[in-house]
């Protein structure tokens, strides 16, 4: 049956922010379950569903049906997976504790909680340290079976200064006393990310790759005065930074590739090492070879 289930898993997020608008009505106010079949084009097996802001997990079949469920004493919000290596569930999870004294960021978890066909949970690491730091959005299973993840870690204003933050650039929303959350939590200093990966069943760090390391002016850094002005959302250019989403370790070139929703790039590091970016692709204006993008009418140059 596990070989059925490798076959097709794929990640549901309630209230997807792709959607097209055309779609959004049977969403949330039509009929619910499968709507559509098609045996001739679907991709066979079984898909894996984790909605937001609920402490189950589901995989169901192509006709809707659940054939598992997995609960949780946590609330999920981005990512599940199933393991490779022995088929277990791997479900990151909201921090209950670290969810009003961290980073109040869209896509913050804090806990990696694993389960097996049982139910039963059998492993469970907490990625966070109240004020300091919390992993978020995905993570990524290594071959030696460790999981590779992302880290927010929060530097004060007087050490963004140091690295060089010019706070009276245009579009720059990061102040000396903080700036007020959606939810009234006073943001200090610039939250920024990391690589991090984690031995299974420790949790022991036994490697990571910090931006803060690797700040410069350089193609192979990250310019702290560089990012994605977009108006009329400050989000794009306060605290939090960077704002990575996606992570993912290559065995067959041992490099790590991950992703920045506000810079609007890809980069390609190596694996093991401390080096600076070694590719990076989306947006040339970030290390001075390109036009920024300025709003959501103007790219500019980034692809």
């Amino acid at each position: 049956m596990k070989k059925l289930f490798a076959l097709s898993l794929g990640l549901l997020l309630a209230g997807a922010a792709f959607a097209p608008a055309a779609y959004s009505y049977e969403g949330f106010n039509g009929p619910l379950g499968v709507l559509t079949d098609n045996e001739d084009i679907a991709l066979k097996g079984y898909t894996l569903v984790s909605p937001q802001q609920a402490k189950k997990t589901y995989m169901i079949d192509m006709k809707g049906n659940v054939v598992m469920e997995w609960d949780s004493e946590y609330t999920g919000w981005t990512y599940v997976m199933l393991d490779p290596h022995n088929g277990n569930l791997l479900r990151h999870v909201i921090a209950p504790e670290g969810v009003d004294t961290t980073a109040p960021f869209g896509g913050q978890a804090g806990i990696i909680e694993e389960f097996d066909w049982t139910g039963k949970k059998i492993w469970e690491f907490k990625n966070y340290i109240p004020e300091k730091e919390i992993s978020h959005h995905t993570f990524n299973v290594m071959p030696n079976g460790n999981i590779i993840l992302l880290m927010w870690k929060h530097h004060t204003y007087e050490e963004a200064l140091a690295k060089g933050l010019n706070p009276d650039q245009f579009g720059r929303y990061i102040l000396p006393n903080g700036i007020k959350s959606v939810s009234g939590k006073t943001l200090l200093g610039i939250w920024v990310d990391s690589v991090r990966e984690i031995e299974r069943g420790t949790g022991k760090t036994v490697w990571e790759w910090d931006v803060w390391d690797h700040i410069g002016t350089g193609p192979d850094q990250f310019d702290i005065n560089a990012f994605c002005h977009m108006k009329g959302n400050k989000n794009m250019s306060g605290p939090d930074w960077t704002h990575c989403n996606g992570v993912s370790y290559n065995p067959r070139t041992n490099e790590v590739c991950f992703t920045s929703r506000n810079l609007a790039e890809v980069y390609v590091i190596d694996y093991g090492k401390n080096e600076g970016i070694k590719m990076r692709w989306g947006n040339p204006a970030n290390y001075g070879q390109g036009k920024a993008p300025a709003g959501y009418m103007d790219d500019g140059d980034q692809k």
